[in-house]
Protein backbone atom coordinates (compact mmCIF):
# COMPACT_ATOMS: atom_id res chain seq x y z
CA UNK A 1 0.00 0.00 0.00
CA UNK A 2 1.57 3.23 -0.89
CA UNK A 3 1.84 6.54 1.48
CA UNK A 4 -0.92 7.82 -0.40
CA UNK A 5 -3.43 4.95 0.73
CA UNK A 6 -2.45 4.98 3.90
CA UNK A 7 -2.88 8.10 4.44
CA UNK A 8 -6.36 7.69 3.21
CA UNK A 9 -6.92 4.57 5.35
CA UNK A 10 -6.59 7.02 8.47
CA UNK A 11 -9.03 9.36 7.54
CA UNK A 12 -11.22 9.81 10.74
CA UNK A 13 -14.87 9.20 10.08
CA UNK A 14 -16.27 11.74 11.33
CA UNK A 15 -18.25 13.84 9.60
CA UNK A 16 -18.97 17.48 8.86
CA UNK A 17 -22.19 17.60 11.10
CA UNK A 18 -20.09 16.21 14.43
CA UNK A 19 -17.81 18.46 13.54
CA UNK A 20 -20.03 21.23 13.89
CA UNK A 21 -21.50 20.34 17.08
CA UNK A 22 -17.83 20.00 18.27
CA UNK A 23 -17.53 23.53 17.64
CA UNK A 24 -20.69 25.23 18.82
CA UNK A 25 -19.81 23.28 22.18
CA UNK A 26 -16.89 25.04 22.16
CA UNK A 27 -18.73 28.33 21.50
CA UNK A 28 -21.82 28.36 23.67
CA UNK A 29 -20.33 28.56 27.38
CA UNK A 30 -20.73 30.84 30.49
CA UNK A 31 -20.65 34.63 28.46
CA UNK A 32 -23.81 34.60 27.34
CA UNK A 33 -25.39 34.06 30.84
CA UNK A 34 -23.85 37.56 31.89
CA UNK A 35 -22.83 39.79 28.26
CA UNK A 36 -25.65 41.42 27.81
CA UNK A 37 -26.71 42.90 31.46
CA UNK A 38 -23.31 44.67 31.38
CA UNK A 39 -24.10 45.83 27.77
CA UNK A 40 -27.82 47.16 28.62
CA UNK A 41 -26.20 48.81 31.84
CA UNK A 42 -23.51 50.71 29.83
CA UNK A 43 -25.83 50.81 26.60
CA UNK A 44 -29.52 51.58 27.87
CA UNK A 45 -31.31 50.73 25.36
CA UNK A 46 -31.40 46.32 23.84
CA UNK A 47 -31.49 47.48 20.37
CA UNK A 48 -28.27 48.19 20.69
CA UNK A 49 -27.16 45.90 22.78
CA UNK A 50 -29.01 43.47 19.69
CA UNK A 51 -26.78 45.02 17.18
CA UNK A 52 -23.35 44.55 20.18
CA UNK A 53 -24.07 40.90 18.99
CA UNK A 54 -24.78 41.56 15.87
CA UNK A 55 -21.36 43.28 15.17
CA UNK A 56 -19.12 40.22 17.13
CA UNK A 57 -21.03 37.93 15.50
CA UNK A 58 -19.91 39.31 11.80
CA UNK A 59 -16.61 39.26 13.30
CA UNK A 60 -16.69 35.86 14.58
CA UNK A 61 -18.07 34.87 11.14
CA UNK A 62 -14.94 36.62 9.30
CA UNK A 63 -12.59 35.13 11.60
CA UNK A 64 -14.19 32.03 10.96
CA UNK A 65 -13.37 32.39 6.66
CA UNK A 66 -10.10 33.61 7.83
CA UNK A 67 -9.38 30.08 9.72
CA UNK A 68 -10.98 28.28 7.11
CA UNK A 69 -8.78 29.88 5.02
CA UNK A 70 -5.75 28.88 7.00
CA UNK A 71 -7.16 24.78 7.49
CA UNK A 72 -6.42 24.90 3.48
CA UNK A 73 -3.36 25.61 3.79
CA UNK A 74 -1.74 24.08 6.53
CA UNK A 75 -2.65 20.53 7.23
CA UNK A 76 -1.65 20.54 11.07
CA UNK A 77 -3.22 20.21 14.07
CA UNK A 78 -2.24 22.46 17.34
CA UNK A 79 -4.44 25.61 16.49
CA UNK A 80 -2.58 28.72 16.73
CA UNK A 81 0.96 26.90 17.89
CA UNK A 82 0.81 25.40 15.01
CA UNK A 83 0.34 27.72 12.51
CA UNK A 84 2.04 30.54 14.13
CA UNK A 85 5.35 28.17 14.51
CA UNK A 86 5.33 27.08 10.68
CA UNK A 87 4.46 30.53 9.20
CA UNK A 88 6.30 33.26 12.07
CA UNK A 89 8.55 31.66 14.39
CA UNK A 90 8.51 29.05 17.18
CA UNK A 91 8.96 31.99 19.75
CA UNK A 92 5.32 33.24 18.69
CA UNK A 93 4.26 29.83 18.48
CA UNK A 94 5.27 29.10 21.94
CA UNK A 95 3.73 32.91 22.93
CA UNK A 96 0.56 31.30 21.10
CA UNK A 97 0.19 28.45 23.27
CA UNK A 98 1.14 30.18 26.72
CA UNK A 99 -2.04 32.33 25.76
CA UNK A 100 -4.53 29.21 25.18
CA UNK A 101 -3.17 27.96 28.89
CA UNK A 102 -3.79 31.13 30.35
CA UNK A 103 -6.78 32.63 28.36
CA UNK A 104 -7.71 29.64 26.38
CA UNK A 105 -8.00 27.72 29.85
CA UNK A 106 -6.81 28.87 33.26
CA UNK A 107 -9.29 31.82 32.87
CA UNK A 108 -11.66 30.66 31.64
CA UNK A 109 -12.12 28.26 34.06
CA UNK A 110 -11.96 30.61 37.03
CA UNK A 111 -14.96 32.25 35.06
CA UNK A 112 -16.84 29.47 34.85
CA UNK A 113 -15.92 28.25 38.43
CA UNK A 114 -16.95 32.37 39.57
CA UNK A 115 -20.21 32.16 38.34
CA UNK A 116 -20.88 28.34 39.53
CA UNK A 117 -20.33 29.77 42.70
CA UNK A 118 -22.81 32.56 42.44
CA UNK A 119 -25.69 30.59 41.19
CA UNK A 120 -25.03 27.28 43.58
CA UNK A 121 -25.93 30.19 46.45
CA UNK A 122 -28.89 31.31 44.76
CA UNK A 123 -29.80 27.61 43.89
CA UNK A 124 -29.58 26.58 47.64
CA UNK A 125 -30.65 27.82 50.44
CA UNK A 126 -27.52 28.87 52.50
CA UNK A 127 -28.91 29.40 55.79
CA UNK A 128 -27.75 25.92 56.29
CA UNK A 129 -24.19 27.51 56.19
CA UNK A 130 -24.62 29.84 58.85
CA UNK A 131 -22.34 28.21 60.92
CA UNK A 132 -19.94 29.39 58.01
CA UNK A 133 -18.52 32.90 59.97
CA UNK A 134 -17.81 34.74 56.21
CA UNK A 135 -20.02 36.67 53.85
CA UNK A 136 -21.76 35.84 50.89
CA UNK A 137 -18.88 37.58 48.33
CA UNK A 138 -16.40 34.75 50.15
CA UNK A 139 -18.48 31.64 50.40
CA UNK A 140 -19.19 32.12 46.46
CA UNK A 141 -15.31 31.73 45.89
CA UNK A 142 -15.19 28.77 48.50
CA UNK A 143 -17.66 27.47 45.98
CA UNK A 144 -15.82 28.09 43.01
CA UNK A 145 -12.74 26.89 44.33
CA UNK A 146 -13.92 23.69 45.43
CA UNK A 147 -15.84 22.76 42.37
CA UNK A 148 -12.31 23.59 40.08
CA UNK A 149 -10.02 21.46 42.87
CA UNK A 150 -12.93 18.63 42.93
CA UNK A 151 -12.78 18.65 38.60
CA UNK A 152 -8.94 18.51 39.08
CA UNK A 153 -9.21 15.61 41.25
CA UNK A 154 -11.28 13.89 39.33
CA UNK A 155 -8.71 14.08 36.01
CA UNK A 156 -6.32 13.43 38.20
CA UNK A 157 -7.56 9.99 39.13
CA UNK A 158 -8.74 8.78 36.43
CA UNK A 159 -9.57 11.33 32.94
CA UNK A 160 -12.78 8.56 31.88
CA UNK A 161 -14.57 9.78 35.55
CA UNK A 162 -14.55 13.37 33.97
CA UNK A 163 -15.84 12.59 30.33
CA UNK A 164 -18.87 10.64 31.70
CA UNK A 165 -19.71 13.37 34.34
CA UNK A 166 -19.20 15.95 31.14
CA UNK A 167 -21.51 14.15 28.42
CA UNK A 168 -24.11 13.48 31.28
CA UNK A 169 -24.30 17.05 32.44
CA UNK A 170 -24.26 18.40 29.02
CA UNK A 171 -27.31 16.02 28.30
CA UNK A 172 -29.17 17.86 31.27
CA UNK A 173 -28.12 21.75 30.39
CA UNK A 174 -29.08 21.22 26.63
CA UNK A 175 -32.72 20.30 27.49
CA UNK A 176 -33.36 22.52 30.67
CA UNK A 177 -32.44 25.64 27.67
CA UNK A 178 -34.90 24.16 25.11
CA UNK A 179 -37.19 24.52 27.91
CA UNK A 180 -36.27 28.31 28.48
CA UNK A 181 -36.50 28.87 25.19
CA UNK A 182 -39.94 27.43 24.13
CA UNK A 183 -41.38 29.03 26.99
CA UNK A 184 -39.80 32.36 26.90
CA UNK A 185 -40.75 32.69 23.07
CA UNK A 186 -44.33 32.45 24.23
CA UNK A 187 -44.54 34.62 26.69
CA UNK A 188 -43.10 37.23 24.88
CA UNK A 189 -45.13 36.61 21.88
CA UNK A 190 -48.18 36.91 24.43
CA UNK A 191 -46.81 40.05 25.20
CA UNK A 192 -46.42 41.66 22.10
CA UNK A 193 -50.41 40.25 20.92
CA UNK A 194 -51.94 41.87 24.27
CA UNK A 195 -50.22 45.51 23.38
CA UNK A 196 -47.76 45.17 26.09
CA UNK A 197 -44.44 45.10 24.68
CA UNK A 198 -41.37 45.78 26.50
CA UNK A 199 -39.36 48.37 25.21
CA UNK A 200 -35.49 47.44 26.05
CA UNK A 201 -35.03 51.25 27.20
CA UNK A 202 -33.81 51.52 30.65
CA UNK A 203 -35.39 54.62 31.26
CA UNK A 204 -36.75 57.30 28.75
CA UNK A 205 -33.90 59.90 29.76
CA UNK A 206 -30.92 57.55 30.26
CA UNK A 207 -29.87 56.71 26.66
CA UNK A 208 -26.87 57.31 25.37
CA UNK A 209 -26.93 61.11 23.85
CA UNK A 210 -24.34 61.64 21.10
CA UNK A 211 -23.06 59.41 17.97
CA UNK A 212 -19.47 59.48 19.58
CA UNK A 213 -20.57 57.81 23.85
CA UNK A 214 -22.85 55.25 21.87
CA UNK A 215 -19.62 54.06 19.86
CA UNK A 216 -17.52 54.07 23.17
CA UNK A 217 -20.29 52.33 24.87
CA UNK A 218 -20.19 49.60 22.29
CA UNK A 219 -16.65 49.34 21.60
CA UNK A 220 -17.06 48.76 25.58
CA UNK A 221 -19.42 46.02 25.07
CA UNK A 222 -17.61 44.08 22.52
CA UNK A 223 -14.70 43.10 24.67
CA UNK A 224 -16.82 40.58 26.86
CA UNK A 225 -19.52 39.87 23.90
CA UNK A 226 -16.76 38.88 21.75
CA UNK A 227 -15.51 36.51 24.17
CA UNK A 228 -19.12 34.26 23.79
CA UNK A 229 -17.55 33.90 20.08
CA UNK A 230 -14.48 32.67 20.77
CA UNK A 231 -14.18 28.67 20.28
CA UNK A 232 -15.44 29.15 16.23
CA UNK A 233 -11.63 28.16 15.83
CA UNK A 234 -12.15 24.86 17.43
CA UNK A 235 -11.70 22.74 14.33
CA UNK A 236 -8.54 23.98 13.10
CA UNK A 237 -7.13 21.84 16.54
CA UNK A 238 -7.84 18.96 14.49
CA UNK A 239 -6.79 19.83 11.13
CA UNK A 240 -4.29 17.48 10.88
CA UNK A 241 -6.33 14.68 11.54
CA UNK A 242 -8.21 15.51 8.31
CA UNK A 243 -5.43 15.96 5.83
CA UNK A 244 -5.55 14.29 2.25
CA UNK A 245 -2.14 13.71 0.82
CA UNK A 246 0.09 12.60 3.20
CA UNK A 247 1.92 14.40 5.78
CA UNK A 248 5.48 13.82 7.18
CA UNK A 249 7.32 14.26 11.08
CA UNK A 250 7.22 18.21 10.00
CA UNK A 251 3.52 17.95 10.60
CA UNK A 252 4.67 17.70 14.16
CA UNK A 253 5.07 21.48 16.15
CA UNK A 254 8.60 19.90 17.50
CA UNK A 255 9.98 19.75 14.04
CA UNK A 256 9.73 23.24 13.53
CA UNK A 257 12.30 23.96 16.68
CA UNK A 258 14.92 22.37 14.89
CA UNK A 259 14.31 23.67 11.70
CA UNK A 260 13.12 26.51 9.08
CA UNK A 261 11.87 23.69 6.39
CA UNK A 262 8.36 24.00 7.16
CA UNK A 263 7.71 28.14 8.23
CA UNK A 264 6.44 27.76 4.18
CA UNK A 265 3.44 26.08 5.56
CA UNK A 266 3.11 23.59 3.37
CA UNK A 267 3.85 19.79 4.62
CA UNK A 268 4.63 17.53 2.08
CA UNK A 269 4.46 13.87 1.92
CA UNK A 270 7.16 11.23 1.12
CA UNK A 271 6.32 11.41 -2.67
CA UNK A 272 6.06 15.18 -2.71
CA UNK A 273 3.00 15.78 -2.84
CA UNK A 274 1.31 18.88 -0.90
CA UNK A 275 -1.00 17.74 1.69
CA UNK A 276 -4.67 19.58 2.21
CA UNK A 277 -7.13 19.52 4.46
CA UNK A 278 -10.45 18.04 4.07
CA UNK A 279 -12.90 21.00 3.21
CA UNK A 280 -15.30 20.29 5.92
CA UNK A 281 -12.81 21.54 8.29
CA UNK A 282 -13.37 25.05 7.15
CA UNK A 283 -16.78 24.68 6.62
CA UNK A 284 -17.69 23.29 10.23
CA UNK A 285 -16.23 26.42 11.60
CA UNK A 286 -18.00 28.88 9.61
CA UNK A 287 -21.18 26.64 9.79
CA UNK A 288 -21.10 26.73 13.72
CA UNK A 289 -20.52 29.99 13.75
CA UNK A 290 -23.94 31.03 12.26
CA UNK A 291 -25.38 28.85 14.14
CA UNK A 292 -24.13 30.02 17.26
CA UNK A 293 -24.95 33.55 15.85
CA UNK A 294 -28.79 33.22 15.23
CA UNK A 295 -29.12 30.95 18.78
CA UNK A 296 -27.43 34.21 20.78
CA UNK A 297 -29.64 36.58 19.20
CA UNK A 298 -32.61 34.44 20.00
CA UNK A 299 -32.07 34.31 23.43
CA UNK A 300 -30.74 37.77 23.74
CA UNK A 301 -33.77 38.42 22.36
CA UNK A 302 -35.72 36.77 25.29
CA UNK A 303 -33.37 37.96 27.97
CA UNK A 304 -33.80 41.36 27.01
CA UNK A 305 -37.66 42.20 26.01
CA UNK A 306 -39.11 39.61 28.22
CA UNK A 307 -39.16 42.10 31.34
CA UNK A 308 -38.63 45.81 31.86
CA UNK A 309 -35.18 46.59 31.01
CA UNK A 310 -34.49 48.65 34.33
CA UNK A 311 -35.23 44.96 36.36
CA UNK A 312 -32.56 43.80 33.94
CA UNK A 313 -29.90 45.63 35.14
CA UNK A 314 -30.97 46.15 38.40
CA UNK A 315 -30.42 41.91 38.65
CA UNK A 316 -26.65 42.51 37.53
CA UNK A 317 -25.25 39.01 36.85
CA UNK A 318 -28.04 37.22 38.00
CA UNK A 319 -30.15 38.73 35.42
CA UNK A 320 -30.77 35.42 33.81
CA UNK A 321 -32.67 34.07 36.95
CA UNK A 322 -34.60 37.05 37.11
CA UNK A 323 -36.18 36.97 33.75
CA UNK A 324 -36.99 33.38 34.32
CA UNK A 325 -38.72 34.43 37.22
CA UNK A 326 -41.13 36.92 35.78
CA UNK A 327 -41.78 34.54 32.53
CA UNK A 328 -42.32 31.17 34.13
CA UNK A 329 -42.52 31.37 37.96
CA UNK A 330 -40.11 29.54 40.42
CA UNK A 331 -40.26 26.96 38.28
CA UNK A 332 -38.40 28.10 35.25
CA UNK A 333 -36.23 30.32 37.65
CA UNK A 334 -35.12 26.90 39.13
CA UNK A 335 -35.01 25.24 36.02
CA UNK A 336 -32.22 27.90 34.41
CA UNK A 337 -30.22 28.28 37.53
CA UNK A 338 -29.89 24.59 36.94
CA UNK A 339 -28.87 25.21 33.18
CA UNK A 340 -26.68 27.74 34.54
CA UNK A 341 -24.82 25.46 37.16
CA UNK A 342 -24.89 22.58 34.68
CA UNK A 343 -23.41 25.22 32.12
CA UNK A 344 -20.38 26.35 34.28
CA UNK A 345 -19.79 22.97 35.41
CA UNK A 346 -19.75 21.65 32.21
CA UNK A 347 -17.16 24.05 31.33
CA UNK A 348 -14.84 23.42 34.49
CA UNK A 349 -15.13 19.48 33.81
CA UNK A 350 -14.16 19.90 30.07
CA UNK A 351 -11.84 22.56 30.11
CA UNK A 352 -9.92 20.87 33.43
CA UNK A 353 -9.48 17.88 31.31
CA UNK A 354 -8.05 19.23 27.94
CA UNK A 355 -6.30 22.21 29.12
CA UNK A 356 -3.06 20.53 30.36
CA UNK A 357 -2.55 18.79 27.23
CA UNK A 358 -1.71 21.78 25.65
CA UNK A 359 0.88 22.39 28.37
CA UNK A 360 1.82 18.59 27.97
CA UNK A 361 2.62 19.12 24.35
CA UNK A 362 4.61 22.08 24.69
CA UNK A 363 6.85 20.75 27.11
CA UNK A 364 7.66 17.73 25.14
CA UNK A 365 8.23 19.99 21.81
CA UNK A 366 10.33 21.54 24.56
CA UNK A 367 11.65 18.82 26.12
CA UNK A 368 10.81 19.79 29.64
CA UNK A 369 12.13 17.43 31.94
CA UNK A 370 9.62 16.02 34.35
CA UNK A 371 6.86 16.52 31.28
CA UNK A 372 7.76 13.07 30.08
CA UNK A 373 4.90 10.28 28.92
CA UNK A 374 5.77 7.58 31.94
CA UNK A 375 2.84 4.73 33.51
CA UNK A 376 2.29 6.95 36.57
CA UNK A 377 1.42 10.22 34.70
CA UNK A 378 3.64 12.66 36.39
CA UNK A 379 3.56 15.01 33.77
CA UNK A 380 -0.03 15.32 33.93
CA UNK A 381 -0.02 15.64 37.68
CA UNK A 382 2.71 18.35 36.63
CA UNK A 383 0.34 20.13 34.27
CA UNK A 384 -2.71 20.24 35.91
CA UNK A 385 -0.93 21.44 39.38
CA UNK A 386 0.18 24.29 37.52
CA UNK A 387 -3.46 24.90 36.07
CA UNK A 388 -4.74 24.77 38.99
CA UNK A 389 -3.01 27.02 40.68
CA UNK A 390 -3.11 29.62 38.11
CA UNK A 391 -6.99 29.28 37.60
CA UNK A 392 -7.35 29.70 41.70
CA UNK A 393 -5.75 32.88 41.16
CA UNK A 394 -8.06 34.29 38.89
CA UNK A 395 -10.83 33.20 40.82
CA UNK A 396 -9.55 35.18 43.60
CA UNK A 397 -7.92 38.57 42.29
CA UNK A 398 -10.70 39.06 39.60
CA UNK A 399 -14.36 40.10 38.90
CA UNK A 400 -16.41 38.17 36.62
CA UNK A 401 -16.71 40.71 34.44
CA UNK A 402 -13.14 41.71 34.42
CA UNK A 403 -11.96 37.78 33.55
CA UNK A 404 -14.81 38.52 30.98
CA UNK A 405 -13.07 41.55 29.30
CA UNK A 406 -9.57 40.10 29.68
CA UNK A 407 -10.33 37.07 27.90
CA UNK A 408 -12.36 39.09 25.09
CA UNK A 409 -9.46 41.14 24.52
CA UNK A 410 -6.36 38.12 24.97
CA UNK A 411 -7.91 35.80 22.38
CA UNK A 412 -8.92 38.26 19.85
CA UNK A 413 -5.00 39.35 19.66
CA UNK A 414 -3.62 36.04 19.56
CA UNK A 415 -6.48 35.13 16.67
CA UNK A 416 -5.90 38.13 14.97
CA UNK A 417 -1.85 37.33 15.02
CA UNK A 418 -2.32 34.11 13.69
CA UNK A 419 -4.71 35.47 10.68
CA UNK A 420 -2.34 38.38 9.73
CA UNK A 421 0.39 35.60 9.34
CA UNK A 422 -1.54 33.81 7.13
CA UNK A 423 -1.75 37.06 4.93
CA UNK A 424 2.21 37.86 5.19
CA UNK A 425 2.92 33.77 4.45
CA UNK A 426 0.91 34.56 1.44
CA UNK A 427 2.47 37.14 0.33
CA UNK A 428 6.13 35.65 0.91
CA UNK A 429 5.30 32.48 -0.58
CA UNK A 430 2.89 33.05 -2.99
CA UNK A 431 4.87 29.92 -5.55
CA UNK A 432 3.96 27.75 -2.82
CA UNK A 433 0.65 28.73 -1.35
CA UNK A 434 -2.18 28.68 -3.11
CA UNK A 435 -3.42 32.52 -3.01
CA UNK A 436 -6.57 34.11 -1.28
CA UNK A 437 -9.88 34.47 -2.82
CA UNK A 438 -11.05 37.93 -2.65
CA UNK A 439 -13.45 36.47 -0.09
CA UNK A 440 -11.24 34.82 1.83
CA UNK A 441 -8.74 38.09 1.80
CA UNK A 442 -11.72 40.64 2.51
CA UNK A 443 -12.79 38.50 5.67
CA UNK A 444 -9.15 38.15 6.92
CA UNK A 445 -8.62 42.34 7.07
CA UNK A 446 -12.10 43.06 8.03
CA UNK A 447 -11.13 40.17 11.56
CA UNK A 448 -7.28 41.72 11.79
CA UNK A 449 -8.51 44.79 11.54
CA UNK A 450 -11.56 44.58 13.94
CA UNK A 451 -8.84 43.45 16.67
CA UNK A 452 -6.68 46.32 16.03
CA UNK A 453 -9.35 48.16 16.91
CA UNK A 454 -10.23 46.87 20.06
CA UNK A 455 -6.32 46.69 21.10
CA UNK A 456 -6.07 50.17 20.48
CA UNK A 457 -9.35 50.90 21.67
CA UNK A 458 -8.55 49.05 25.20
CA UNK A 459 -5.70 51.16 26.09
CA UNK A 460 -8.34 53.89 27.31
CA UNK A 461 -11.46 51.71 27.62
CA UNK A 462 -10.23 48.85 29.91
CA UNK A 463 -7.03 50.04 31.29
CA UNK A 464 -6.25 47.21 33.69
CA UNK A 465 -7.34 44.17 31.83
CA UNK A 466 -5.27 45.94 28.52
CA UNK A 467 -2.39 45.88 30.38
CA UNK A 468 -3.13 42.06 32.43
CA UNK A 469 -3.38 41.27 28.65
CA UNK A 470 -0.21 42.87 27.59
CA UNK A 471 1.91 41.41 30.84
CA UNK A 472 0.53 38.06 29.88
CA UNK A 473 1.98 38.49 26.47
CA UNK A 474 5.43 39.79 28.34
CA UNK A 475 5.39 36.51 30.96
CA UNK A 476 4.85 34.29 27.70
CA UNK A 477 7.73 35.43 25.74
CA UNK A 478 10.44 35.44 28.97
CA UNK A 479 9.45 32.09 29.12
CA UNK A 480 10.05 31.03 25.66
CA UNK A 481 13.75 31.72 26.67
CA UNK A 482 13.13 29.76 29.88
CA UNK A 483 12.15 27.02 28.18
CA UNK A 484 15.14 27.41 25.14
CA UNK A 485 17.23 27.56 28.68
CA UNK A 486 16.34 24.78 30.31
CA UNK A 487 15.62 22.05 27.19
CA UNK A 488 17.49 19.30 27.48
CA UNK A 489 19.39 17.82 24.52
CA UNK A 490 17.97 15.14 21.97
CA UNK A 491 20.27 12.38 23.48
CA UNK A 492 19.02 13.01 27.39
CA UNK A 493 15.43 12.93 25.81
CA UNK A 494 16.02 9.36 23.82
CA UNK A 495 17.82 7.85 27.52
CA UNK A 496 14.72 9.20 29.61
CA UNK A 497 12.23 7.76 27.46
CA UNK A 498 10.24 4.75 28.48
Amino acid sequence: MDTHSRSESRQPTIGLVSLVCLVIGNMIGTGVYVSSGYSLADLKDAKYVLLVWVIAGIHAMCGAVAYAAVSRRLSVSGGEYAILSRWVHPAVGFLAAWISIIAGFAAPIALSGKLLGFYTLRTFDISLLSFLSTDRATLELLVASLAILLASSLHAIQISWNARATNLVVAIKLFGLLIFIAWGAFHLLSNRLSGNPETGIVDSGASISSTAGLMWGMLASLYFTTLCYTGFNASIYLAGKFATGGGTPTDRPEAVLNSTATLDGVPSDEGGRKSATDPIVGRSMVWACLIVTLIYLALNTLFLYSIPAAEVVGAGEAFVATVSRQIGGIVLEQIMNWVVLLSTATSVLAMTMTGPQVLLQVASDYRLKGYEIDSKGTGTHYALAIQTAITLLFVWSATIRGIATFLGLTLTVCGAIAIASLLIAVRRSRPRLLPLTALESLCSAIYVLGAVVLIAAGFWLVPSEFFASMITFAIGILLYFTAIFFRKSPRESSVNRP
